[in-house]
């Protein structure tokens, strides 16, 4: 079953996952766009380079306190420019906004900002060692683990080794796996709920859902 997801997956998404934020964070105007996302009354959008992104509402009391705690620009000149791995990045973002915590901050959260970070630093900085699974692509993991499709591999910290899981998912690199969750646990979502829908990719993978995965963990 999770040699189907994968060729689904290959299918459907023919780009590295990351690339977009790789071409649109490399140019320095728009580092900083990276952390405009993710907290409180979030609006979705989608431009002409980017993948998706979320942003805060302006009002928002987090935005510019995170904005102050990490900033782009100004990271990767000093503060963070020593990190080698993604394990580390994710652990300083963690520091940063929990120190003291700012309100709404999740684990979630903590990745997408270390995931956008990284993309600026380059390719070769983004997650190796670890699959991140929180939200919706832990609901999902959670399923297939009920459902017998995926056995003896236990989250930790919200990470699954990528050793132990890479052999699941062949040729998809821990960022990707991590991206087919999140797809997987929307898909479970809109299976649970009936909701319908026109496009082709979604629709493929809601059948794999349909016809694989019995839905345990509510959604």
């Amino acid at each position: 079953m999770t040699k189907e997801l994968t060729k689904w997956y290959n299918k459907y998404h023919n780009d590295y996952c990351c690339d977009d934020f790789l071409r649109t964070f490399n140019n320095p105007k728009n580092m900083n766009m990276a952390f405009i996302l993710l907290v409180g009354d979030v609006k979705l959008y989608r431009d002409c380079h980017a993948q998706y992104l979320w942003r805060f509402s302006k009002n928002h009391p987090s935005r510019d306190e995170i904005l102050k705690r990490i900033n782009a620009t100004q990271l990767w000149g000093a503060s963070i420019s020593h990190l080698k791995t993604f394990e580390e990045l994710y652990d300083f973002v963690r520091k940063q906004l929990n120190n003291p915590k700012i309100p709404q901050i999740d684990q979630l959260i903590i990745y997408d900002i270390a995931l956008r970070l990284a993309c600026i630093k380059d390719r070769e900085f983004l997650p190796k060692d670890y699959v991140y699974v929180h939200a919706l692509p832990l609901k999902a993991w959670k399923n297939l683990v009920l459902n017998g499709i995926i056995t003896g591999i236990r989250v930790v910290d919200g990470k699954i080794p990528y050793s132990k899981i890479s052999s699941h998912f062949p040729g998809l690199s821990a960022c990707e796996i991590e991206d087919l969750f999140c797809d997987l646990g929307k898909s479970m979502r809109r299976v649970k709920y009936g909701r319908t829908t026109m496009d082709s990719n979604k629709i493929a993978i809601d059948a794999i859902v349909k016809n694989h995965i019995k839905i345990i963990k509510y959604i």
